[in-house]
């Protein structure tokens, strides 16, 4: 089981600040809006991390240039015994094959991180992004407790160097009150070639490989 690790009513106002502010939009979202859900689209994560997407993306929307670096659950805990029987990266280590670590790294911004994973539905490849929470909320019979959310994103246009690529997110508000994995999939499956519900986008483009540190950009 995943260690889980998010047409609202002001909808063109939330718009732009989804195509606007990119990531940051997930920050945005996950504690203002409500196209969020309590549960990711699978139990587990299956799609394995691919390693050419490690590095410093770039979002490539006019007024905002945000930096995010992508990591992997290696580059994260560089060195697992100093962590001991710590739960979450314990929790996480079983899936370390799988999960992505994205930080904000520009000047003068509050770091976040989130995890997130790939899933697909009907050939179409979504992220799954969840933003951290203290360890005490975040496990509760291998799922989150409610107040941590994920927000869903197609993943798009992807060029073959792997250096760029387009990120729609999900605007559906009405998956808080779902309560499964399954039933969160259902409803993502239902909405997906919906514009009402997946209609702006942000560009991202990689500016380095460099996964190892979080140096500004």
């Amino acid at each position: 089981m995943l260690l889980n690790l998010f047409l609202t009513q002001n909808k063109k106002s939330m718009k732009r600040v989804g195509l606007c502010l990119a990531l940051n939009f997930l920050v945005v979202s996950l504690y203002s809006c409500r196209n969020v859900a309590i549960y990711p689209l699978d139990e587990h994560p299956t799609i394995k991390i691919d390693t050419a997407l490690l590095g410093v993306w770039q979002a490539d929307d006019g007024l905002y240039k945000d930096h995010f670096l992508v990591r992997s659950f290696d580059d994260v805990y560089k060195d697992v015994s100093a962590y001991g029987d710590d739960s979450l990266m314990l929790a996480e280590k079983q899936y370390k094959d799988y999960l992505y670590y994205i930080s904000e790294v520009d000047k003068n911004k509050g770091d976040f991180d989130m995890i997130a994973f790939q899933s697909t539905i009907n050939n179409t490849r979504l992220v799954n992004f969840g933003l951290y929470t203290p360890v005490e909320k975040r496990y509760k019979n291998g799922y989150l407790h409610q107040g941590t959310a994920y927000m869903f994103m197609k993943l798009k246009n992807m060029n073959s160097a792997k250096t760029q690529l387009t990120l729609v997110p999900d605007m559906d508000t009405t998956m808080l009150v779902l309560n499964s994995c399954a039933e969160v999939r259902k409803r993502v499956t239902a909405v997906l070639r919906n514009k009402l519900y997946f209609s702006d986008s942000a560009v991202f483009k990689k500016v380095s490989n460099d996964h190892w540190n979080r140096r500004k950009y």
